[in-house]
């Protein structure tokens, strides 16, 4: 599996390797894939599928399908939104036949961003900082000693203007993305041209994509969620955030579908499904504090989850193994910790401050030569074990 990641700095930059690309054709014994990115940053800004593979080809040499046998991109509501805008040459919504799949940005620097209540409607206008000009955050502590930043908003804009309103926990939603680990989306979403469009389109929100505006569902407000992090406004951005980052959503046009085929994709090797889903990311912007930011991004276990089903990838029940025993074992001289035990034991160091070990590494080198001699040998092959 290649990808997803930055295209110039981190995938180019490996497939540049002289050599690599070469090794790689020649693996015809498995199955390589191509994870496309879902969305564009400022080192691919504007750029579509086509302008993704013509970096790839460029860099190493290869056609698409010499590098690669498969291909994986997101399935995403936005394209029916964008062909719809196309086809009706909508420019109020980003049309442009000058532009990139003939779609440009919409965004409006004299307006400040927008957000839209999914609980209980209304439109809610940012606070942006004077001295920053970039939206103004406000933490809430979404977990124990665990915070998240969401923008300050104004009240109402049918309601006129008055005092700032401060986000709170009352206003995120947890949804545990992998056991143990939850992220906090927000009610309040940002307004791009996306969900704009839905908002002025409701029949085509109700017929094309189910979403009734009059009766949102959980799903409905995650679909609407996950689009709002489709393009955002660059002030939006706060200490290292995706937020404000992201410019354009990578999706297969129409057009671009056939060009895989003509390459020599055979359609069951052309893999657009949605993989994205809610995500987290811890921020190291933040000293002494535990800091995370909630966003749309792809989401590992439905890829791998994918990819097992069609037989890309082994699942777990099918790894060989000799010993399918359980491995981990006690403290020497103590009982076997129960899970809560184990738990406690973390979380007085705090799960994000947790770190995993090699056992090579100078640290526990040092601590095995320590225990051995002071006589613990026993205590020295367990910290090494």
């Amino acid at each position: 599996v290649i990808g997803p990641g930055s295209l110039y700095s981190s995938i180019n930059s490996q497939l540049g390797i002289p050599g690599l690309p070469e090794a790689l054709q020649a693996r015809d014994d498995l199955r390589r894939l191509m994870l496309f990115n879902h969305t564009n940053t400022e080192e691919t800004s504007n750029y579509s599928l086509s302008t993704y593979i013509e970096a790839l080809e460029e860099v190493t040499g290869l056609s698409l399908d010499e590098l690669v046998t498969d291909v994986l991109l997101n399935q995403t509501p936005a394209k029916e939104i964008d062909d719809y805008i196309r086809q009706n040459r909508l420019e109020e919504y980003g049309y442009n036949p000058e532009a990139s799949r003939q779609i440009e940005l919409t965004i409006d620097r004299d307006q400040a961003p927008q957000f839209f209540d999914t609980w209980e409607g209304g439109i809610y206008e940012a606070v942006i900082d004077e001295g920053t000009h970039y939206v103004k955050q406000h933490e809430v502590e979404v977990q124990n000693k665990l915070f998240e930043s969401y923008p300050v908003l104004l009240p109402e804009l049918v309601d006129g203007r008055g005092e700032h309103r401060l986000p709170t926990e009352e206003d995120v939603e947890e949804v545990e993305i992998r056991p143990g680990v939850c992220a906090y989306p927000s009610r309040f979403i940002y307004v791009n041209r996306y969900i704009r469009f839905l908002l002025d389109n409701p029949d085509f929100a109700k017929v094309k994509l189910g979403i009734d505006f009059d009766n949102l569902s959980s799903e409905d407000r995650r679909v609407l969620w996950l689009l709002s992090w489709a393009e955002h406004d660059k002030r939006l951005y706060h200490k290292r955030s995706e937020a404000g980052k992201w410019e354009r959503l990578v999706y297969a046009t129409d057009t671009e579908y056939l060009d895989l085929k003509r390459k020599g994709f055979n359609p069951d090797n052309i893999h657009i499904v949605p993989v994205v889903g809610v995500a987290r990311k811890n921020l190291k912007a933040e000293v002494g504090k535990a800091a995370i930011e909630t966003l749309g991004g792809i989401d590992a276990l439905r890829v791998k989850d994918y990819l097992v089903e069609k037989g890309l990838l082994r699942g777990a029940e099918d790894m060989d193994s000799s010993d399918d025993t359980d491995t981990a074992r006690p403290i020497p001289g103590r009982a076997m910790p129960s899970q809560q035990e184990v738990n406690t034991s973390v979380e007085r160091v705090g799960w994000l401050n947790a770190e995993e070990i090699r056992e090579d590494s100078l640290e526990v080198t040092l601590a095995a030569e320590y225990l051995r001699s002071q006589g613990e040998e026993e205590m020295a092959q367990y910290l090494e074990y």
